[in-house]
């Protein structure tokens, strides 16, 4: 177990974040902080670093090197984009700061931020085709993603800082301009209807705004999904405004609210010109990128996203993995000999997997009504490769493992689910219920199940090692439950 410390020192903010390695290839984030210090800014025609900006960013990356002291990191990756690469006083600025720091710094291209971008995204999310945009304080980052593979990518010299910049200069005649360096990117058009994945703070900043607007009720950055009439929406509530009424927009962050006119303007440019109909916002980018290549190998993927994902949430809430699996594979059995006696078809594997795997998480807490806790892990963990109606969706089925009474809040998340959904949840929570009996003394006793059907009745038929008494009689305690989801008898027997 080592710990790695990523300083990102971009245009706008400096960023450093803290991971744990455990078991060699599986992580959790255990620190983050972020410094406003617009490096890119005021660098003139001549493109110099700012003095003064300069020795702010310097000694926000030696008080970031004193934190990684204090958190015993073992190695710092320290990186910086495209202020730095385009500053004509550049090895001045890393020399000031191995001076003052010891740390050495890579300034990446455009072509490597635009990798590590894709990087970031792709081990983070599930998505084969899309076109992945970064926009970062003083440049753009366009990767054009088929297959799960980055077939086309672009650094462009402009972000937050110079987009604002451009608008402030000319408003009527910023679309134009947008176009204009699209035309000059000639892989972007046949892009046509592909899905958009924002990176970065403006993005993340577009969708808490949209959250807030809406009153969302999950607070979770990662994989939210906005339509292009969101944009529209959003600009129509920003457009002639003053700084002064744009900061109390709410879910704006003050240090972005006198440079989120211009990137928002540009981004439903894109949209518009790509017929794009949903974005949906990654809560990763170039340092996760980072750290992937750092765990996985330069270029290396992870097998699959969510598995991944709930590898690392098993590891951080220390949950029994050979009792975790073992239900997971006894619900996924029972769900698809049951399927068709529940009320909505489809496949919803990545809710059944989730959940079984996690439905012991909240125990970390407070084994006394650890449902609770378990529900609340869920919901507001970032799992890789879920869509928000998966995550809460098995949050709830893992709740209902323990108490078959736990509410479904379908008023707060009326948006998200329906009372089909819920009748659906409250189905596989009792499946999850039974096979967690089937599991009662944790050693895998029952090595599978196999139902029949008698007339009303459903048989379900346990091969195992042992005697299974304990294990029938806590499962058949959801007898009730499931006659009133299934309007069928339940009967649990040993196979003969």
């Amino acid at each position: 177990m080592n710990r790695v410390g990523i300083i990102d020192i971009g245009s706008n903010s400096i960023r450093l974040i803290i991971i744990e390695i455990q078991k060699s290839t599986n992580f959790k984030l255990i620190y983050g902080l972020k410094e406003a210090i617009r490096l890119g800014e005021d660098m003139g025609k001549d493109n110099t670093l700012n003095t003064i900006r300069m020795s702010r960013a310097i000694e926000a990356i030696s008080s970031f090197k004193t934190i990684c002291i204090s958190l015993n990191v073992d190695k710092i990756i320290a990186v910086a984009t495209e202020a730095v690469r385009r500053a004509s006083n550049r090895e001045n600025f890393l020399n000031l700061v191995m001076t003052h720091t010891g740390i050495s710094i890579r300034v990446l291209s455009g072509d490597e931020e635009a990798h590590y971008d894709y990087m970031g995204v792709i081990n983070s999310m599930n998505i084969a085709n899309c076109l992945m945009m970064d926009i970062g304080g003083s440049s753009t980052e366009i990767i054009l993603v088929k297959d799960f593979e980055a077939v086309h990518s672009i650094s462009i010299p402009y972000g937050s800082l110079s987009l604002t910049d451009e608008y402030n200069a000319n408003p009527n005649q910023f679309k134009n301009f947008v176009i204009s360096i699209l035309d000059n990117i000639p892989w972007i058009k046949p892009t046509n209807e592909l899905p958009i994945i924002g990176i970065g703070g403006t993005f993340r900043n577009i969708g808490k705004v949209d959250r807030k607007r809406k009153e969302y009720p999950i607070d979770n950055t990662y994989n939210y999904q906005l339509l292009n009439t969101d944009f529209e929406n959003i600009i129509s509530t920003t457009f002639d405004k003053s700084i002064g009424k744009i900061k109390k927009i709410k879910g704006l962050s003050n240090d972005r609210s006198d440079i989120f006119i211009g990137p928002i303007f540009a981004i439903s440019s894109i949209i518009s010109y790509c017929n794009t109909k949903n974005v949906y916002i990654s809560g990763s980018g170039v340092r996760e990128g980072l750290i992937f290549e750092h765990i996985l190998g330069q270029g290396k993927r992870v097998a699959d996203v969510l598995d991944y994902s709930l590898q690392n949430m098993m590891l951080i809430f220390d949950i029994d993995e050979k009792n975790a699996y073992k239900v997971y594979e006894l619900t996924s059995s029972l769900f698809s000999q049951l399927k068709h006696l529940c009320c909505q078809k489809g496949n919803p594997e990545n809710i059944i997997k989730t959940a079984a795997l996690l439905h012991d998480t909240g125990i970390k807490i407070n084994y006394y009504d650890h449902h609770k806790h378990t529900f609340y892990c869920i919901l507001n963990s970032r799992i890789n490769g879920l869509t928000h109606k998966e995550l809460l969706m098995a949050a709830y089925v893992a709740a209902l493992h323990r108490k078959d009474e736990f509410k479904i809040d379908l008023l707060n998340y009326k948006d998200i689910i329906n009372q089909s959904d819920a009748l659906f949840i409250q189905q596989m929570g009792i499946m999850l219920k039974i096979c967690e009996k089937f599991d009662i003394k944790m050693n895998g006793n029952v090595q599978n199940v196999k139902c029949s059907f008698h007339g009303n009745s459903v048989i379900i038929s346990l091969k195992s090692r042992n005697n299974t008494d304990m294990e029938i009689a806590g499962a058949m305690t959801c007898k009730n439950t499931f006659k009133r989801l299934f309007n069928k008898k339940l009967i649990i027997e040993t196979a003969k």
